[in-house]
């Protein structure tokens, strides 16, 4: 359990499980007696603790199944093209500066703008190479700090986006459940029935939000950014190697 307790798992495996179960979570709470623990709440407050892990490592496998797809759909991992002539976004002075020294780090030659138009696929190999090399040497956090920001933001979307069937199920069964109790008002649950009307409507925009807002779109526009600080990282291996 204490190899999931790092920053990464925390905010990119665990964070989207508890924004997946969140109004049945606060339903749960609502209705239990935590105010006079007993035994059996003791034992649920453990499982649950276990079960979070649980859906940490879900959330890790539903959201590679949607890479997968995604990956799928560009037949393989989608090409990085801030490196290419064709990509603007970043200063032609800029990029001429990354690819030579990549270059000289993976041992090919950097394209020119007529070789890539001639011969796309070779130039599409050495910019492959190129962010191969990145990745590999980007692994410390607290040096590339940005970047691994924007790693755990695009981690945080994927997986979100690959709980969000499970969630959207479990918030429709806690908005029933939620007005289930509005309406026959149990006796083993004193709760007034505002609050119940908010846990309602609570669990009722989140679905809106997760149907709307959680989408392969939203997945893409995250990996960008993370490929775009991915090749501003040369600023920093450029410095390492000056002598």
């Amino acid at each position: 359990m204490m190899e999931f307790l790092d920053t990464y798992a925390i905010k990119a495996r665990l964070f989207p499980a508890l924004v997946a179960i969140a109004p049945a979570l606060s339903l749960f709470l609502m209705t239990g007696t935590l105010s006079n623990p007993g035994f059996p709440e003791i034992i649920t407050g453990l499982t649950l603790s276990v079960m979070f892990f649980a859906a940490a490592d879900l959330a890790r496998r539903a959201g590679k199944k949607v890479e997968a797809r995604l990956f799928r759909a560009s037949n393989g991992r989608p090409l990085n093209s801030e490196l290419s002539f064709e990509d603007a976004a970043l200063e032609e002075v800029t990029k001429v500066r990354y690819r030579r020294f990549l270059a000289e780090q993976v041992g090919l030659f950097a394209p020119t703008r007529e070789s890539e138009a001639a011969d796309p696929l070779k130039a599409r190999e050495f910019y492959a190479a190129c962010y191969d090399y990145l990745r590999v040497n980007t692994y410390d956090a607290a040096k590339f700090n940005i970047l691994f920001r924007e790693n755990i933001a695009y981690g945080y979307v994927r997986n979100l986006l690959g709980l969000k069937p499970y969630a959207i199920s479990i918030n429709g069964v806690a908005f029933l459940g939620a007005l289930g109790l509005y309406i026959y008002q149990p006796q083993f649950a004193e709760l007034s029935q505002g609050k119940l009307f908010v846990q309602g409507g609570f669990a009722l925009i989140h679905m809106v939000y997760l149907a709307f807002a959680v989408t392969e779109r939203t997945v893409l526009s995250a990996s960008k950014l993370y490929a775009r600080q991915l090749t501003f990282s040369c600023e920093t291996l450029i410095q390492e190697t000056k002598p």
